[in-house]
């Protein structure tokens, strides 16, 4: 069974309905993050990979994500993305690289990946004794969705 506990990734220990954003394809990764967030008690938003980067750091402004996993083939976009947050002060979201099957996000040759979390070593820092964080009642939000004629910009 999929575990995967998030708290190794903040500095606080705890992440209990913070925003995790996931920009990948119908990978593996990807049915995995479905359930393994809401497990974690984070709320999960699976955005289109067809997102500019400035749509793209407009959604992880909002929803103030604290982390993004991100397919490999969608680095470039992600990363500018955070890098426009990082010119408006807004604290971004830590990124984590989903590698292409049975590859390490460090043995792939990526430009400008700044980032030291990779998916499968994060899969390996799970816990044998994850508890699953279950909603406290039926309002307790485990996703959120955007739809393709979202636009908030003023």
């Amino acid at each position: 069974m999929f575990s995967l506990d998030l708290t190794c990734c903040e500095n606080d220990n705890e992440i209990f309905h913070d925003q995790v954003v996931a920009l990948a394809p119908n990978v593996p990764a990807l049915y995995e993050l479905h359930f393994g967030v809401p497990m974690a008690g984070a709320v999960l938003s699976a955005l289109n990979t067809r997102l500019d980067a400035p749509t793209l750091a407009l959604i992880l402004e909002q929803l103030e994500a604290k982390l993004i996993f991100v397919d490999y083939q969608y680095t470039d976009a992600a990363l500018k993305a955070v890098e426009l947050l990082s010119r408006k002060n807004v604290s971004p979201p830590h990124v984590v690289v989903i590698p292409e099957c049975d590859k390490s996000a460090s043995s792939m040759d990526h430009k400008h990946i700044a980032t030291d979390l990779d998916y499968n070593c994060l899969l390996e820092m799970g816990r044998d004794d994850f508890r699953i964080i279950r909603p406290s009642n039926e309002c307790d939000p485990i996703s959120v969705s955007y739809t393709s004629g979202f636009n908030w910009k003023p």
